[in-house]
């Protein structure tokens, strides 16, 4: 792999946020010298001229902290190995925990506002700018931890999270793997690593046996990884709880103003649907050839063209596919396409997937790793979605209602893969042409929405019984695992034993409640690119989705434009669409229940 050194400028990004080391330490030092002033607010902040003087001192801190924190992390991202960059992300580690302790007394005291001082700030014109905060504080005061919990709470940040941090060192470090043979007796390292290139490889047995390989690792410490597991689910009830919320789902959701009927209606239309996998299934079954088709078979790509992309290739594409967003959209585009803000290639040391990165009032980012093949392409146009988001949201949102929810990301990053797929399928020029472009959103199917509601369901299972204070096994979890693959793949399917450890594999699991907005997104976009196909008019009311930020909830956002995920219909609209796609290659026979 080539160094940094060695590549291409043009395919480098610039962050020119900086302009010398003393520039950063200058901001280090402000930031430094700035945390005690917190300490002045403290016990004050329910004086009107207090509470003013604490806002606009906290706007000017960070918009500091933002911009270090900002530069230090893409730039550490590039290098993960060069010392200076280390030193700089570690120190910022440190800075960063000094703030949250001296900050740590902010929300509670905020939400002890009283009903009468909430409504006198609402009504004063100073405060006019902050009226997203006045209302955060309004919707969390039945929720809030009272002053000496919120002390205990922070005295205990050094274990708090204790058991997520012992899976990530025992999954990360210390799982060790047997080495497999390939089919002409070759001896295989098996890491998790290489998992991806195992299980996609083209020789069947290093396939099976790397899947075998990694799950068994896994299972050797199923016990381990209960623990760490159901500690941290506990963890999570004592935090529900201790904030008066029913349920872990209901916090969870709490902060997207989310209501809980869109999760539960995700599941139960993908269970309804879930005839469609199993035609997913019987379509790779045929394209490989294979009458035992296994789960480790799933992930072979079905993509046999060899075309290869350059950066510039796929920028021209990505310019045809989204001047149908309008000129506003393409304008925006081209502004971040000539601001040298994207790193395009791997290299030495470099971090591995792609992100956009974005804070208020500095142009977004984009880090991706550019193979040429058409994966690239779609990654880039996924994460310029995030980055026009991003750069619309800032625009036409103050500081304080500019950050999106995780919802909205991921309809903005997927609306733009959803008009690649059309864009494509509708040029292709041959049947063959269309199943390449096919089998990629078959794939995003499977692993978009029917995997990450198993997912879903999953976490939702362990939840309900914790909550319940039922107590729960190894074997409890490995069995409703695999029961929830037996009854979405169905019985056709080959599943392996060692698919009831894989759960243990999934780090999303730590993170609860979230992995759900993967599969709405998609939904939401197969609704909104039709729509932005179908009516001219409509890429304006998209925009302005795009404009909103956080300045309603996202529900509500997508209602504006049409897509209720309260009901049934974006779902049926979803489902509808890739069983028409699926008929128009393979007729009728792939598309019935």
């Amino acid at each position: 792999m080539k160094k940094r050194s060695e590549i291409e400028k043009k395919y480098l990004w610039n962050l020119d946020f900086y302009k010398s080391k003393d520039e950063i330490d200058n901001d280090f030092e402000f930031l430094n010298n700035s945390i005690s002033e917190f300490k002045k607010f403290e016990g004050k902040l329910n004086q009107k001229n207090v509470f003013l003087s604490y806002l606009k001192f906290d706007y000017e801190f960070d918009m500091v902290a933002n911009k270090l924190s900002f530069y230090i992390y893409n730039n550490y991202n590039t290098d993960l190995g060069d010392l200076e960059n280390i030193k700089l992300y570690n120190k910022l580690e440190v800075l960063t925990s000094e703030i949250s302790e001296a900050t740590a007394f902010i929300f509670p005291e905020m939400l002890d506002f009283g009903d009468e001082y909430l409504q006198e700030l609402f009504e004063d014109f100073n405060f006019s700018p902050y009226k997203k905060i006045l209302k955060d504080i309004k919707r969390r005061k039945s929720h809030k931890i009272d002053k000496r919990d919120n002390m205990l709470i922070s005295k205990m940040s050094n274990f708090l999270g204790a058991s997520s941090t012992i899976y990530e060192t025992l999954s990360d470090s210390e799982l060790k793997f047997d080495s497999i043979l390939d089919s002409n007796g070759n001896s295989i390292e098996v890491s998790e690593a290489e998992y991806s290139n195992l299980v996609q490889s083209k020789d069947r047995l290093v396939r099976e046996l790397g899947f075998k390989s990694i799950m068994s690792g896994y299972g050797k410490f199923i016990k381990t990884f209960t623990n760490t597991l159901l500690k941290d689910v506990q963890e999570d009830i004592f935090f529900s709880v201790l904030s008066k919320f029913n349920s872990v789902k209901e916090s969870e959701l709490f902060d997207e103003e989310e209501p809980i009927c869109v999760y539960d209606t995700l599941i139960k239309n993908v269970r309804k649907n879930s005839f469609i996998l199993k035609r997913l299934v019987d379509i790779k079954a045929l394209e490989m050839g294979l009458d035992n088709f296994a789960y480790y078979d799933l992930f072979v790509s079905l993509k046999k063209s060899d075309e290869k992309f350059s950066v510039e290739n796929a920028i021209d594409i990505i310019r045809d596919v989204l001047k149908i967003l309008g000129k506003e959209y393409l304008s925006k585009l081209d502004e971040k396409l000539s601001q040298n803000k994207i790193d395009f290639m791997p290299n030495e040391n470099k971090r591995g997937g792609a992100y956009s990165s974005s804070v208020y009032g500095l142009p977004s980012v984009i880090l991706m790793n550019f193979n040429g093949n058409l994966d690239s392409v779609y990654t880039l146009i996924h994460e310029m979605g995030h980055t026009l988001h991003s750069e619309f949201s800032n625009e036409y949102q103050s500081i304080y209602t500019c950050n999106y929810t995780i919802m909205a990301a991921e309809v903005a990053s997927t609306v733009n893969e959803m008009l690649l797929y059309r864009y494509l399928s509708a040029k292709a020029k041959t049947k063959e042409e269309k199943k390449l472009y096919l089998f990629e959103l078959l794939d995003k199917f499977r692993s978009t929405i029917f995997r990450q509601t198993l997912f879903s369901e999953f976490e939702d299972f362990v939840h309900n019984k914790l909550e319940k204070k039922e107590i729960l096994t190894y074997e409890d979890l490995s069995n409703k695992y695999y029961e929830l693959n037996k009854d979405y793949y169905g019985e056709k399917l080959i599943l392996p034993d060692e698919l009831k450890f894989e759960w243990a594999r999934i780090p999303h699991f730590y993170t609860p409640f979230y992995v759900h907005k993967y599969a709405t997104g998609l939904i939401s976009a197969i609704a909104i690119s039709k729509k932005i196909y179908e009516d001219v008019g409509f890429s304006e009311k998209y925009l302005n989705f795009l404009k909103s930020g956080d300045s309603k909830p996202t529900v509500e956002l997508l209602k504006d434009l049409g897509v209720n995920l309260e009901t049934d219909e974006p779902y049926d609209e979803a489902f509808n669409f890739i069983l028409q796609e699926i008929k128009s290659i393979y007729g009728e026979k792939y598309v019935r229940k």
